[in-house]
């Protein structure tokens, strides 16, 4: 992502400027299993409605262990889950499936299954739709 000053245009726009460059991975992350365990592990997350990473976590990692992430992969425990990078993410999903205890891991199993569930029963509202 790169920012642009507000002064590289003429006029000068009244909002900020960037240019945001997205590439498809080459490589793929995880088998299909672990990808499995992966949209659980995000749909868990998300789920919890929690006010910050620290208490998001809580049931699955001990406070040492997302203290220790969360300095070795720069981000505050105190932060809100929106503001995890991809990376981040996958590093804390790799910790999680390579190291915590078993019983753990069975917390977050099916969460991605009861977010669809729990969607499907939301009643959608199309904004796109023109009123007459």
């Amino acid at each position: 992502m790169h920012s642009f000053s507000k002064t590289d245009f003429h006029p000068i726009p009244n909002a900020n400027i960037v240019l945001l460059h997205i590439a498809l991975k080459k490589e793929i992350m995880y088998d299909m299993e672990s990808y499995k365990k992966y949209k659980d592990f995000i749909a868990y997350s998300f789920m919890r409605n929690a006010e910050n990473i620290k208490s998001c976590f809580k049931d699955v990692f001990s406070y040492e262990q997302i203290k220790r992430l969360g300095r070795e992969h720069e981000f505050d425990m105190k932060a809100n889950i929106n503001q995890l990078f991809d990376t981040q993410w996958m590093s804390l999903f790799d910790f999680f499936f390579k190291s915590v205890v078993r019983q753990k891991q069975e917390i977050i199993d099916g969460s991605y299954a009861k977010l669809l569930k729990q969607q499907d029963s939301l009643e959608k509202r199309h904004r796109n739709v023109q009123r007459r």
